[in-house]
């Protein structure tokens, strides 16, 4: 391994005790019915870095066959990788707290997530997807089942309506009020296209999938300095835990 994977390991575990990045552990995809192991993962041992108490795995999406895929989805079908399959996984890997951030499966209907966090308990917090017009009323419901954010996904648009940097400014002065941070899903090309939208947010921040900088790039991508010049909190989410 080399050191600056290393350094970025202990960094994102020193922050807040997040746990960002399940592949670095070793973690790999396999189906949620697997019999001879942990579903979603490669053998039952436990990841060779061990993460500290009450760590936060600050990412993670639940599936069910219970709620069917939003009409806009083209990807593949939905798998049961549920709160049952997870458990397991996080028994694994031995986090405390989690947060459930609703899938681009999903578009705008939240319900798995939400679920989700109910069947977790007060060890979960939930970052959902809305459109421009859902009313306060419904934010603050869903405020008080656990939610602690929105995301903005400019990857795989979760509505019919177009993701716009103005639609991600609208939504952040939306959800400020509430205290809410706001998730950002984008490649690195369109972050570097969004700056300096967000750096003049009113809410905290928060980039998902490591600004999904590409391998081969690396620092030497113009999203690289766009992203050290964003003050990008990792810890909003985990920082709602007891």
């Amino acid at each position: 391994m080399d050191p600056e994977t290393t350094a970025m390991r202990r960094s994102i575990l020193g922050t807040g005790g997040a746990l960002a990045l399940t592949t670095a552990l070793g973690l790999r995809n396999r189906p949620a019915d697997a019999a001879d192991g942990i579903p979603f993962s490669a053998g039952t041992e436990a990841p060779a870095i061990r993460v500290p108490p009450k760590a936060c795995d600050c990412h993670i999406h639940i599936l069910s066959t219970r709620f069917p895929a939003s009409p806009h989805w083209k990807g593949r079908p939905v798998l049961d990788s549920n709160v049952t399959a997870y458990r397991r996984l996080q028994t694994r890997f031995g986090t405390s707290w989690v947060v459930v951030v609703t899938p681009s499966t999903y578009g705008t209907d939240n319900r798995a997530t939400l679920d989700a966090v109910a069947q977790f308990g007060p060890s979960a917090r939930a970052v959902v997807v809305v459109d421009r017009d859902i009313a306060d009323a419904e934010l603050w419901a869903m405020a008080a089942q656990g939610a602690v954010g929105i995301r903005v996904n400019f990857s795989t648009p979760q509505s019919w309506e177009p993701t716009t940097a103005e639609r991600l400014e609208s939504m952040a002065r939306k959800v400020e009020p509430l205290g809410w941070h706001v998730q950002i899903y984008a490649t690195g090309d369109q972050i570097t296209l969004l700056d300096p939208v967000p750096r003049r947010l009113p809410t905290p921040l928060v980039i998902d999938h490591l600004a999904r900088l590409q391998p081969d790039q690396g620092v030497s991508h113009p999203a690289y300095a766009v992203v050290r010049r964003i003050q990008v909190d990792l810890s909003h989410c985990c920082g709602r835990f007891p």
